[in-house]
């Protein structure tokens, strides 16, 4: 019998070929295993293609497009995901060790979370900073958030990003995906559409390096 993997990781990559193979060794490097890797190369013109298509791992996949934007990538990595539970890794950055598997359990914490999150940390060239969150209870702490628009009033930090989250397909299909008119702040857009219908899970776990 063939098996779905427990998470679908979805990368959009147009020409980051000195940062790719960072981003997909951190997620072969998870604690947790058992995922896919769908990579949309968005129409790249340097060699990421050859560097992605390197990788011998049978979990990835690699799917080609005409530049299209990081929406339509994205969206089109969500039409091919085979998991019920959807991560997003930008090609130049990267997760911790224990990302996945802090998703995993915050799912099966809280089951009717419409979206699962961590923190996350700034990635400069030699250091990382950890950004100044208010509205959360300090490290260590995993629950529901109690206002997720709350927080974004009185915090100068935002308590998640684009490649600190899951998201069940469920909720996708419920308040839409990726808006591809939205060339500047698509993934916060998604974020408003899901905190007006559910409930947020998140880990103060700090689970990806935003670069």
């Amino acid at each position: 019998m063939s098996h779905n993997p427990a998470i679908s990781v979805v990368i959009p990559l147009f020409n980051k070929a000195a940062h790719v193979s960072r981003a997909l060794d951190s997620v072969f490097n998870q604690t947790f295993q058992d995922f896919e890797v769908i990579v949309i190369d968005d129409g790249s013109t340097d060699n990421s293609y050859e560097i992605v298509k390197s990788y011998s791992d049978p979990r990835l996949h690699l799917i080609c497009q005409e530049n299209q934007g990081v929406s339509l990538a994205r969206n089109n990595g969500i039409k091919h995901a085979s998991a019920d539970l959807i991560t997003f890794l930008d090609a130049d950055d990267e997760w911790c060790p224990q990302f996945l598997e802090t998703i995993i359990y915050l799912r099966q914490r809280f089951p009717d979370a419409g979206m699962y999150a961590t923190s996350y940390c700034l990635g400069y060239k030699s250091h990382t900073v950890n950004p100044k969150i208010r509205g959360i209870p300090s490290y260590p702490w995993e629950g529901i958030l109690d206002s997720y628009f709350k927080i974004l009033v009185t915090s100068s930090a935002l308590p998640f990003v684009m490649i600190s989250v899951g998201v069940p397909k469920t909720t996708l299909a419920d308040v839409g995906q990726f808006n591809p008119d939205v060339h500047n702040g698509e993934d916060l857009e998604l974020f408003y559409n899901i905190a007006m219908h559910y409930p947020i899970a998140y880990s103060t776990y700090i689970g990806a390096v935003y670069h």
